[in-house]
């Protein structure tokens, strides 16, 4: 009996031994952890800082860009409605003619289906 509490009490001092040590690297494991995070965010700041009017200049640049592609676009757009009205309208008069010329060919041949008639 005496060497199996002799045993327990070894396992348990190891057993707490061990549980320190977990203790001891989880602290050390989130203090470096903290540590590296606010070293990247102070890397970050001053990338940002140092480059702020480098940033601001490019999303000027980036702005008049496109305000300069909308204006080219609704132009775009606008010639090509032109050219398609013009097409439409070209069209419709291309219809109207073939329509007129229809019509004046069907009177001519009831003209002619109206003499042969009297000329019977």
């Amino acid at each position: 009996g005496e060497v199996r509490r002799m045993e327990a009490v070894i396992y348990e001092d190891d057993t707490i031994k061990y549980n320190d040590i977990v203790l001891n690297l989880e602290s050390q494991h989130k203090q470096e952890l903290e540590r590296v995070h606010s070293e990247h965010e102070a890397q970050i700041k001053e990338f940002l800082d140092t480059h702020k009017d480098e940033i601001e200049r490019l999303k000027a640049e980036c702005a008049g860009d496109l305000v300069k592609l909308r204006h080219e676009h609704k132009q775009e757009v606008q010639s090509i409605r032109e050219a398609h009205q013009l097409e439409l309208s070209e069209a419709q008069k291309t219809d109207a003619t073939s329509l007129g010329n229809s019509v004046r060919s069907e009177r001519r041949e009831r003209r002619t289906d109206n003499s042969e008639l009297l000329l019977i």
